[in-house]
């Protein structure tokens, strides 16, 4: 099962979890703008589509982990920094 992890989990970030999840994927983690951002959209998906996704709001404590895939779902001025960073780690 791959560990997937969702960047921008506003709008198109929820639809991509729910994608992920339909095709056995595990959705492990979430990143959103601010703290609160980020555990608001966790419970959410908890309760929406039983995800139960750790929420960050620091891009690079959530890179620390081991992932198999990152979706890119922040603003696209954010897409280049954050692809970069994701081949980094």
């Amino acid at each position: 099962m791959l560990d997937v992890a969702i960047l921008g989990i506003s709008g198109i970030g929820k639809v991509h979890a729910k994608i992920f999840q339909s095709l056995g994927a595990n959705v492990v983690a979430i990143l959103s703008s601010t703290k609160n951002n980020a555990n608001l959209a966790a419970k959410q998906l908890l309760n929406e589509y039983g995800l139960a996704a750790k929420p960050y709001w620091n891009l690079n404590d959530l890179l620390e982990m081991r992932l198999d895939a990152v979706s890119i779902c922040t603003p696209p001025l954010l897409h280049y920094s954050h692809i970069l960073a994701s081949f980094e780690n």
